[in-house]
């Protein structure tokens, strides 16, 4: 519908621009075309939000968003290269709202507020346009926006609105959803008084729209700024003319998701017959969690009686997100799954080019540049990403009310939610009931490995959430790991030649630091010791690309399903791998971790079960900073359990009652308060003041202080970044950036070793964060270095 000509437009019409290449009537088709998409893929959403009128709203916004646009001087900005106009078109739109909300309509206020506010907040538009008490009548930005309309423009409006208003609403399903409005019968006079009156109803509209003070109208708020906004920015985009796909969840999809001569799981077929509503599964790693997730997804769809607008995949790490992402696509297309966290355009850069090597560098990053567009427009009805992206909305970052109209109705699939600590968890599970609350949203929760308190605080957050666990019989035969408690430190010469001797016996060892600094220490030792041989190093202080390599590297040789045989590989990494890369390893050594952190790590052994029980070794020395990193009462609480299977094997079924013994007394205690302390903030700071029309600078500095980092540049590759950032190749520059913690940063500042830049790009300056410390692809940014030329320094 939106490819062919426009229903009812005047040629004549095309001679008012929204765009310099696009009128005015095609740009508002195009906008109310993409809201008809949100209608379509919401069609709960007056229900459930309790605002039957909803519809009739965003559809008469909408077409009246850009009215000011007629504007003599707006259209000459657009004709004339950087020709600035110097006023707000949407405030000027709202002088024609009483052509069809006159005072004392219900809904005018709404309108008012989704008009002027689908660029700015109402704050600014109150403070430049409201009516100031002695203000001359030639001063006043109203009378002069009033003065930009001349009767020719009042004309065109007039006969679009009454040609095109009603049939466009019939042609785009948005009919029934209408209310009887009066047209007017000839142009009605706009005044500067009409525009006072708009904006004196906006401030009293959007004054106090808090979830604290009015949860109903906050909500509400949301939705409104939220989709007119969404379908304002998809009607601007390149994607304009394609609808907003559906994921399809038919049977068929449910049925291709188990190979037909393999009988289901129990809390597979558990998962697929489950009731409408939230649900938490524990199975045992590669008992095809993921799948039952997949089936969960379709019987939801199938009691809804249509799929999701969104569903979402979340995941705690980045290596993760990208491979799950490629294991969604055997199910469906490419084209409907988005990637969404801080590195996602550089990972589908350089996968583009890994998929077709003659793709020029240039075609990869217009790709990688466009599912960037669309995952911001929210279009992919798939979306793999972490759940910080779900936080930008209570912490009202910039179009934190479109991100929350996405979510609304969404259904979530949160994977591992044990890898967060307290404090991150509890702003995780209260989101999750938020969402639950005011968005009508879904969850399956899934881990390996679910102790009992976080049972608890997942089921006060979704009540009636539904348990499923695997059954004895699955887990006893998911049975794969012996552990094995070690003297020692993984560095000690004994423990070095264990690892040596496996790796030269032909198997694939995966050896699990809890800092950089150790998984470097241990490399080096290990490589020393197997010249010949393939050693892998993995931590987060790689460059986007050594990364992904490393990370493609170790798929294409321990991926989950590779064939075995030759020389296998050697993989030193930190924790990141516990939950990340899709791999199958022979045996693993690691630094003893609290229980559920070394029940994952175990998880990338033996995946397949080649053999009855794999070896898994824990040493039982830790080096000093571990306390940095994990509470050293569970660390202790872990090897003491270990200790007393050493030599047995792990009844993965035996795991969350062996976390409850754990968590227990002073150490639940201790978690409880914490977990309690950062919920409790969470919801009285930032839900309960979450409102609409409006963002919160100091919310976004607070956002961003949560991950204590940023990303650098080594001193080496300045030059060629700022040759990039000058060609105006962003993409490719930000491959060279690593990520450091902001306190590491500082420590290297205190030395000299570290400094800001701006590197200047036409009217722009990019900022940059330089480190004077030695990079290489093989051992990634080496803090170590830095730490033995200025003994001050400490590194992780």
């Amino acid at each position: 519908m939106t490819d062919g000509p426009i229903p009812g437009v005047q040629a004549a019409w095309h001679g008012y621009l929204a765009k310099p290449k696009e009128s005015l009537v095609t740009h508002t088709w195009y906008v109310l075309s993409r809201l008809a998409d949100q209608h379509r893929l919401h069609p709960d959403l007056a229900a459930h939000i309790g605002q039957p009128d909803v519809w009739h709203v965003l559809y008469w916004a909408a077409f009246l968003h850009d009215f000011g646009k007629v504007a003599r001087g707006f259209q000459h900005s657009l004709k004339v290269p950087r020709q600035r106009w110097g006023y707000r078109h949407e405030v000027l739109s709202l002088a024609f709202v009483d052509w069809l909300f006159p005072a004392g309509d219900a809904h005018r206020p709404a309108v008012i507020a989704a008009i002027a506010c689908h660029h700015k907040d109402a704050l600014e538009i109150v403070r430049q346009y409201g009516k100031q008490p002695g203000l001359a009548p030639e001063d006043d930005p109203a009378t002069q926006l009033v003065a930009e309309i001349d009767d020719s423009a009042q004309t065109f409006l007039h006969a679009w609105l009454t040609t095109c208003g009603l049939h466009w609403a019939d042609q785009l399903g948005f009919a029934a959803d209408l209310r009887p409005i009066r047209l007017p019968t000839a142009p009605p006079p706009i005044s500067a008084a009409n525009i006072h009156r708009a904006v004196s109803t906006l401030r009293d509209f959007t004054k106090r729209i808090t979830f604290r003070d009015d949860p109903a109208a906050a909500r509400y708020g949301l939705i409104l700024r939220g989709l007119i906004q969404l379908a304002d920015h998809a009607g601007s985009a390149d994607s304009r003319r394609e609808p907003f796909p559906t994921l399809p969840l038919s049977p068929d999809i449910a049925a291709a998701l188990l190979p037909s001569d393999v009988r289901p799981h129990p809390h597979q077929a558990a998962a697929a017959d489950s009731a409408a509503g939230s649900a938490m599964l524990i199975a045992p790693t590669g008992s095809g969690k993921t799948e039952a997730a997949l089936l969960w997804l379709q019987r939801q769809a199938a009691h809804d009686g249509h799929a999701p607008a969104r569903t979402v995949y979340v995941l705690p790490y980045q290596a993760s997100m990208n491979a799950m992402r490629e294991r969604l696509k055997k199910t469906w297309p490419d084209s409907l799954i988005g990637l969404q966290h801080s590195h996602a355009a550089q990972a589908l850069y350089l996968a583009a080019l890994a998929a077709a090597p003659e793709q020029d560098e240039k075609a990869a990053a217009d790709l990688a540049r466009l599912n960037e567009e669309i995952s911001r427009l929210y279009r992919y009805p798939l979306s793999v990403q972490s759940p910080y992206q779900l936080l930008k909305s209570p912490y009202q970052l910039k179009g934190h009310e479109t991100l929350f109209s996405s979510l609304h109705g969404g259904r979530f699939i949160f994977d591992e939610i044990h890898a967060y600590e307290p404090n991150r968890l509890a702003l995780i599970v209260t989101l999750i009931g938020f969402l639950h609350r005011q968005a009508a949203a879904r969850f399956f929760i899934m881990s390996a490995t679910l102790p009992g308190h976080v049972q608890r605080v997942l089921a006060a957050a979704l009540p009636g959430l539904h348990t499923i666990t695997a059954a004895p019989e699955t887990f006893a035969a998911f049975q794969r790991h012996r552990v094995h408690v070690l003297d020692g430190a993984l560095s000690d010469p004994d423990n070095i030649a264990r690892i040596v001797a496996d790796a030269r016996a032909g198997k694939a060892v995966l050896v699990c630091c809890n800092t950089v600094r150790r998984a470097i220490e241990l490399y080096d030792l290990i490589r020393a010791e197997l010249p010949d041989h393939t050693v892998i190093l993995a931590h987060s202080r790689f460059k986007s690309r050594d990364r992904i390599d490393k990370e493609q590297a170790i798929l294409a040789q321990v991926g989950l399903g590779v064939a075995t045989g030759g020389l296998r590989p050697v993989v030193v990494a930190t924790q990141v791998i516990e939950v990340s890369l899709n791999i199958d390893m022979d045996t693993i050594y690691s630094e003893a971790a609290p229980l559920e952190a070394l029940i994952q790590r175990f998880g990338r052994v033996n995946r397949k079960r080649r053999v009855p029980l794999a070896d898994c070794y824990i040493v039982r020395e830790q080096p000093e900073q571990v306390k940095h990193i994990y509470e050293v009462g569970l660390i202790a609480a872990a090897l003491a359990k270990l200790e007393s299977l050493s030599g047995s094997a792990i009844d993965e079924g035996q795991v969350s009652a062996w976390l409850d013994e754990i968590y227990s007394g002073t150490a639940l205690e201790a978690w409880q308060a914490a977990y309690d302390r950062a919920a409790a903030e969470f919801q009285t700071a930032i839900l309960e003041t979450l409102q609409p029309f409006n963002t919160d600078d100091d919310l976004e500095a607070a956002f961003y202080r949560l991950f204590d980092g940023l990303e650098v540049l080594p001193e080496a590759d300045y030059s060629a970044y700022k040759a990039l950032i000058q060609q105006h190749k962003p993409l490719e520059a930000s491959l060279s950036l690593i990520p450091l913690r902001w306190g590491q940063y500082q420590q290297l500042q205190r030395h000299n070793r570290a400094w800001r830049e701006t590197i200047a790009q036409g009217k722009f300056k990019i900022a940059v964060y330089l480190v004077a410390v030695p990079y290489s692809p093989e051992r990634g940014l080496d803090l170590e270095a830095a730490t033995r030329a200025v003994p001050a320094l400490e590194a992780d």
